[in-house]
């Protein structure tokens, strides 16, 4: 995916959202973006059309991964996003029409040519922006949280290093990866080798 993004000329300051549930699919777009340098932008799973068209907007999205199950919030949520260039899909057939603006891509046969050489190489350094979380919005519009790679990886080395985490521990995430506390469960697990059993459908 980091390879595709980067082909697609998207990276180090661009912004890509994800719309997908708790799966390997979210794992892999996450720190496919991340890999490729660009900010990941999490969306919340139960959002509307009007709500993923402000966040859209309102940072500069270039690329939307989404899964189909979302496919009628996502073709609803595409007009006035100027800076929106790719949806990467995983069923086209679900997402069309889009506007002429937006080139829509299968993302498993695009991701699948890629080459699985050597690494791609990695543009980012510590402090660019890693990452735009935005917030509920239970009192206005939701703001965008904007954290860095140091920030992310500063937290990360904190938990493991009050919890002790090995890569002998097992955790069962039923939280949401585009949430803060979810997101920690899958980067602290990931950092050490452990082990994450993604629960989907399970609470949200």
């Amino acid at each position: 995916l980091a390879r595709l993004l980067l082909r697609l000329r998207i990276g180090r300051g661009h912004r890509v959202a994800i719309l997908a549930d708790n799966s390997l699919d979210y794992v892999a777009a996450y720190y496919g973006c991340l890999k490729a340098g660009t900010a990941a932008v999490p969306v919340n799973t139960s959002i509307d059309s009007r709500g993923l068209n402000y966040i859209l907007a309102n940072c500069g999205v270039r690329v939307l991964i989404a899964q189909s199950r979302f496919a009628e919030v996502v073709r609803g949520a595409l007009e006035g996003t100027p800076d929106l260039e790719f949806l990467l899909v995983d069923d086209p057939s679900v997402f069309e029409p889009t506007p002429a603006h937006v080139h829509m891509i299968d993302l498993p046969e695009a991701a699948e040519s890629e080459d699985g050489g050597s690494p791609p190489p990695c543009p980012a350094v510590d402090v660019d922006l890693a990452s735009i979380i935005y917030t509920s919005g239970s009192t206005g519009r939701p703001r965008g949280a904007m954290l860095t790679h140091l920030n992310i990886v500063s937290n990360v080395r904190s938990i493991v290093r009050y919890l002790g985490l090995t890569q002998d521990d097992r955790i069962m995430t039923v939280l949401p990866f585009y949430y803060v506390y979810g997101k920690s469960l899958l980067n602290t697990h990931a950092w050490v080798g452990g082990s994450l059993i993604v629960g989907t459908d399970l609470l949200f």
